[in-house]
């Protein structure tokens, strides 16, 4: 199970490629949020079906990988509507995996916000995709924290730069 960083049609990146190569090699549920705002302005650049909360082989490749991506709202910042957003978005994914059977044997991290996604399943092993310096970005102390606890938590830390592994090392993770 791949919590994206990024709605899959949005742009190409480090998140999509992952999720393809492993897909060539296992079982992928790429998991993403998308926004009503965002698809609308993607709507005519979107392959037909792509807003669908449910994707099989989106890129028709006989890749198994799925998109579970449904039509939310607009990210939110405050706590009442994050929590309702998510509860929505989680519920649904948990749906859809029981209606297709398919149990996640690891999860997939790309941002420190995610860490509030893994309440839902439990003590499955994770994975954290270290892709940028979190705490350089403005407002960034409640996702440095919980890059500290994911970091504690995860079983395997990837980066994608040396500067990013030492950092990470530094702060106990296995990279």
């Amino acid at each position: 199970l791949y919590f994206g960083v990024v709605d899959w049609y949005y742009l190409r990146q480090r998140p999509q490629h992952m999720a393809r190569e492993l897909a060539a090699r296992t079982r992928v549920v790429y998991a993403h949020p998308r926004t009503f705002l965002g698809s609308w302005r993607a709507r005519h650049r979107l392959p037909a079906g792509a807003l669908a909360a449910w994707r099989d082989d989106p890129e028709g490749e006989g890749r198994t990988l799925s998109l579970y991506e449904p039509l939310g709202g607009p990210r939110h910042r405050g706590d009442v509507l994050r929590s309702f957003s998510d509860r929505f978005f989680l519920g649904g994914l948990r749906r859809e995996l029981r209606r297709r059977r398919l149990t996640p044997d690891l999860i997939w991290l790309g941002h420190p916000s995610h860490e509030r996604y893994l309440e839902a399943f439990g003590n499955i092993p994770l994975i954290y995709d270290c892709m940028d310096d979190w705490g350089a970005f403005p407002d960034a102390g409640e996702v440095v924290a919980g890059e500290s606890r994911l970091i504690r938590r995860a079983r395997w830390v990837l980066a994608s730069s040396q500067k990013l592994a030492d950092r990470l090392r530094a702060g106990g993770a296995t990279v």
